[in-house]
């Protein structure tokens, strides 16, 4: 199997994002595995048995490695991707994504993927997916839930109109203009959000990294990141 290269973008606010590149390693020894049984003990996994192996303060992506698809097949950037935080578990719906795949014309599509959890942590992966005349690609199977971790699902706050964005030097940036936050119950709570992190310096050209923490109505911190570029 190809390493899949992260572009990895680290939010540990108020200190900037630390930029470097990360080769995904997790996946199961198979030295002495054959893929069968491989399959097997990954659809028995957990998530909250991954949630134990995850050491880094950012969540981690699952099941991004390059995709093929055959030319004229469907493909949906989501389907089998998850991932996994040390603190918060589960943070599929957290994912988001960029690029399009257009799979009536054979060639080589990017596909961003970008995941936040509660304190403002995360990073960006960027997957290469191929349409050829090839066979499409097996989707790979996402772990469950264990049955405690259903009995108790957690509900999120949700950030909307938060996305990366580009402004020209001189504009004027309010870093809550247009941005709504709803707690766990669907309550508006954007006016109680904190905005931490760079100051956004319009006169300057550069990237900025902004994160917007809000308490939710059960008293847990929840936080979602952006980038802001002057140019």
């Amino acid at each position: 199997m190809n390493s899949t290269i992260i572009k990895m973008l680290i939010a540990l606010l108020p200190t900037a994002p630390v930029v470097g590149e990360y080769v995904a390693d997790y996946e199961p020894n198979q030295t002495e595995t054959s893929k069968e049984e491989t399959s097997k003990n990954e659809s028995a996994e957990t998530i909250e048995d991954i949630q134990k192996k995850v050491t880094t303060s950012y969540p981690n992506l699952f099941n991004v490695d390059e995709f093929n698809v055959q030319v004229g097949d469907s493909f949906d950037p989501l389907a089998g991707v998850y991932a996994v935080d040390k603190r918060d578990g589960d943070v599929t719906s957290n994912i988001t994504t960029s690029g399009e795949v257009d799979t009536s014309k054979i060639g080589d599509y990017y596909v961003k993927y970008k995941v936040t959890n509660s304190t403002g942590g995360w990073y960006e992966i960027t997957r290469i997916v191929h349409v050829s005349e090839n066979p499409t690609d097996e989707i790979k199977p996402t772990p469950k839930k264990s049955e405690s971790a259903q009995n108790n699902k957690n509900t999120r706050v949700t950030f909307t109109n938060i996305d990366d964005v580009e402004i020209s030097a001189g504009t004027d940036f309010d870093p809550k203009k247009g941005v709504k936050i709803y707690d766990t119950d669907g309550h508006d709570i954007t006016n109680d959000a904190v905005v931490q992190g760079d100051e956004v310096d319009t006169s300057k050209s550069g990237e900025y990294y902004i994160a917007y923490t809000v308490i939710d109505r059960f008293g847990k911190a929840n936080a979602a990141a952006r980038k802001v570029t002057v140019k």
